[in-house]
């Protein structure tokens, strides 16, 4: 409103009626180049103000309608979502329905849907198990607000491209499969302050093909990038353990290891038979492996030789596997 104000105010300084009068003088060839030029201007105004309200009708976009959900009280007065029945699929999320605030969405509440976009409001809390598991999502932002998160709340949202991790990392740490077999997946922006890479978090996520591992990261959660299409990893200082399967299946040709270290888990490397370079420092003298961390990898001898020095026993061959 303030802006098609200002721009009736112009209209009066060039000293014109309205655009249909000055299109009359136009035809009339009456129009000065004063006029036209003024025209223009007008022209040009009124054609900004038209864009601004299309874009805020885009970003500003209204809430869908209460009926389009199914929802539960919960036991603290709040409203759980346990289902949809609208036909939008730019999905905004009100913050109330009949009053009460909307604090969760339940368990495959948006399963397999044809979701392509949603927006969370401030009042939501926590986000179940599988809620928008299969969805056809292409980018997801996970506001600071949200404390609980559940198991595959993404998993298989096949057009999944791009994610944004806002959340306290610290509520991450226990969710599991968070975004397994998103085959498109291609970035990530994790949050501040992130200590653990969880279980499964990024599982067969096969276009998955470089990431930059937080600093602060201690832990390396299983299968945290099993059947990832990751080619090279670079592990950041701080990294103490690697678990079971985090690494298993995937493109690698190189690792680097942080002096920091200290455990590597059953089948943490396995089935990489392009990882042809594992780079150790040198101040490292001991590392506790789990069984099997290497089968079926490419390393050279003298990588293999360091790896005995620092611990491993197991296997390197498939055959023997």
């Amino acid at each position: 409103m303030y802006v098609i104000m200002i721009t009736n105010r112009k209209f009066q300084e060039y000293g014109t009626e309205s655009l249909s009068w000055q299109i009359r003088q136009i035809r009339a060839g009456k129009a000065s180049r004063k006029e036209l030029k003024m025209i223009k201007r007008s022209v040009f105004f009124a054609m900004a103000v038209l864009l601004m309200v299309c874009g805020l009708s885009v970003f500003a976009q209204e809430p869908n309608p209460e009926s389009d959900f199914k929802v539960e009280v919960n036991n603290t007065g709040g409203l759980v979502i346990t289902g949809y029945t609208g036909s939008r699929t730019d999905l905004v999320i009100p913050e109330e329905i009949q009053g009460l605030p909307v604090v969760r969405i339940g368990r495959r509440a948006f399963r397999n849907l044809s979701i392509t976009s949603v927006v969370f409001p401030s009042t939501l809390s926590s986000i179940g198990d599988e809620a928008f598991s299969g969805s056809a999502l292409t980018s997801i932002t996970i506001p600071e607000t949200i404390t609980s998160l559940g198991d595959s709340s993404f998993a298989n949202s096949k057009l999944l491209v791009s994610v944004t991790i806002n959340m306290r990392a610290g509520n991450l740490i226990r969710t599991r499969l968070l975004f397994d077999s998103c085959n498109s997946l291609t970035t990530v922006n994790f949050p501040p302050n992130m200590i653990v890479i969880p279980s499964g978090m990024f599982r067969d996520c096969s276009s998955l093909t470089s990431i930059t591992i937080p600093n602060g990261i201690t832990d390396i959660g299983e299968s945290a990038f099993d059947g990832t299409g990751l080619s090279s990893i670079n592990l950041p200082e701080g990294v103490e353990k690697i678990y079971s399967r985090a690494f298993q299946d995937t493109k690698l040709t190189s690792v680097t290891l942080p002096s920091t270290i200290i455990e590597i888990r059953d089948f943490a490397f396995m089935n990489n038979p392009t990882l042809t370079e594992f780079i150790i420092p040198e101040n490292l003298t001991r590392i506790k492996f789990g069984g099997l961390v290497f089968v079926n990898t490419n390393f050279d001898l003298r990588t293999k030789a360091r790896l005995r020095q620092l611990g491993y026993s197991g296997s390197f061959l498939e055959e023997q596997f």
